[in-house]
């Protein structure tokens, strides 16, 4: 598209010309006879403002889209939090087993072969013969019982993270469906 100028006339109107007439005569709406000046003259006339662009536009980025950047980011830290604490619960459990077979093997190896025997010879044979009831915990019951605890708490925050997530991804749709009845209808 060709640049267009503004003319002006005594009377005030301004009438729109264009650079190829250059040179030429015009009429203006009040029938005087106005002389386009040329092309040099042309630049130091006051240009005419094209209409696609002072045109209303949408603005690229409204609040629907900030929502939907938002959600996304909050998908993304929470499926990371899940994602490193899943992973953190299952090596503190394989960490803990490998220091109680460690605690055994030691055990195992310190005993003479006298307390093995006696040892072996405790173990029950079935489950039915698994004592029921204890109301005193042994160390080793213990020391399983806060691990599983602190497993599950990992376990737990993991749990968090991908409820984060799911809330994320909630927040993202809302924001895209938002942009999406804001945008005005094509012309």
């Amino acid at each position: 598209m060709s640049a267009r100028y503004l003319l002006p006339c005594q009377c005030g109107h301004r009438t729109e010309v264009r650079p190829d007439q250059a040179g030429l005569e015009v009429t203006c709406a009040c029938g005087a006879v106005l002389r386009v000046p040329t092309m040099r003259g042309l630049n130091s006339l006051e240009r005419v403002a094209d209409a696609s662009v002072t045109a209303a536009r949408p603005r690229a980025w409204g609040p629907g889209h900030a929502m939907a950047f938002v959600g996304a980011i909050i998908v993304a830290v929470g499926i990371g939090w899940g994602l490193l604490n899943s992973k953190a619960a299952g090596v503190a459990e394989q960490a803990s087993i490998e220091t109680d077979r460690a605690a055994h093997r030691a055990d195992i190896e310190a005993a003479s072969p006298a307390q093995l025997w006696i040892e072996w010879s405790r173990m029950p044979r079935s489950l039915e013969q698994i004592p029921v009831g204890d109301d005193q915990m042994s160390q080793r019951e213990q020391f399983e019982l806060v691990r599983d605890a602190q497993v599950l708490a990992i376990e737990n925050q993991a749990w968090v993270g991908f409820g984060a997530a799911a809330l994320g991804g909630i927040v993202c749709l809302i924001g895209i469906v938002l942009s999406l009845q804001r945008r005005p209808a094509a012309r």
